[in-house]
């Protein structure tokens, strides 16, 4: 599935958590990992919080963000897929870098431009997208732009855009609810006293994941199944809340996945020779910050002109 989207497939689908559930696909093996971190204190050391709970100061923050008319945004991604198998004597691994800004009139306007490129200094892949109404338009990195319905969208497998919505993150807040959290007290950022908590999501969260970002729905029956063996540890949330207003101002999500395989391909045996079954592992480390801003700040949000319909996403990236 991968392929069919070509070079900019490979990295957008790469760093959308895609490119290790297609590994996974070839391989149906097992899964472990570890993960990143997060502090589990009650309190930090740059500040004092007020006498709400985090979990009061949660909960205010997805009610206001559920209703935020307008806000810009900044994503910025790394995400690291490491391969290691039997046969090979050092792990080898690519890692890619999306870039995405924009601003969001909610509830379904959007404006974004993505930037997507590689570790090693390959040329970086752009493109941009505006969403009006049920009307989705693609600039295509050669530059047409094509647009489609958003339900086509939403449920094209292996869609090279699922997660890059930044509006789709706030869910995680919804989410979070349900875990474990530490409170850092009130820090500061860009000459702002804001809210620091991080949520400890449990390890059996992936599904949820996927599907409160937007992911889910794009992937295939096999890459479904796939999670079943894919394992997820110590996932954090990291967030930054004005406690005044209740908006989240930074949000960072951290975890990392692996899949281990005790069979990636079938061993062949001859009358002179026999291969032997391999095994491996592929390890995916996913860090995504987004910064918000201009809360409800005036946006106008225009539909592109002399955009070509389509029914088939693959078509943009040809």
């Amino acid at each position: 599935m991968i392929a069919r989207y070509g070079r900019f497939g490979l990295l957008v689908v790469g760093s959308m958590l895609l490119l290790l559930l297609s590994a996974c696909n070839t391989s149906m093996g097992g899964a472990n990992s570890p993960s990143s971190s997060g502090g589990t204190g009650s309190s930090g050391n740059n500040g004092t919080s007020s006498n709400k709970t985090p979990m009061q100061v949660l909960k205010s923050s997805d009610a206001a963000m559920k209703q935020l008319k307008t806000a810009h945004f900044n994503m910025d991604s790394v995400t690291t897929m490491n391969n290691a198998s039997t046969t090979t004597a050092a792990p080898h691994g690519t890692t890619i870098m999306l870039q995405d800004s924009g601003d969001q009139q909610f509830p379904n306007q959007l404006t974004m431009h993505l930037n997507v490129g590689q570790a090693t200094g390959s040329p970086a892949l752009t493109l941009s997208e505006v969403v009006v109404g049920q009307k989705v338009y693609i600039q295509s990195p050669k530059g047409k732009w094509f647009t489609l319905d958003d339900n086509i969208l939403k449920s094209t497998t292996g869609n090279p855009l699922a997660g890059a919505n930044v509006a789709n993150y706030n869910n995680l807040l919804t989410l979070a609810q349900k875990e474990s959290l530490s409170d850092h007290g009130t820090e500061n950022m860009s000459g702002q006293s804001l809210r620091h908590i991080t949520v400890h999501f449990s390890s059996n969260v992936l599904r949820d994941l996927l599907a409160t970002t937007g992911q889910l729905n794009s992937m295939s029956a096999q890459q479904q199944e796939a999670l079943k063996n894919t394992r997820l540890e110590n996932p954090t949330l990291d967030l930054w809340i004005d406690e005044a207003t209740s908006y989240v101002h930074r949000m960072v999500l951290k975890f990392t996945m692996s899949a281990g395989t005790s069979a990636i391909g079938t061993a062949v045996t001859t009358k002179s020779s026999s291969s032997p079954v391999m095994s491996s592992r592929t390890s995916t480390d996913v860090n995504t910050a987004i910064d918000y801003s201009k809360f409800n700040a005036p946006v106008k949000i225009t539909a592109p002109s002399n955009a070509i319909s389509t029914s088939n996403i693959s078509q943009i990236f040809e």
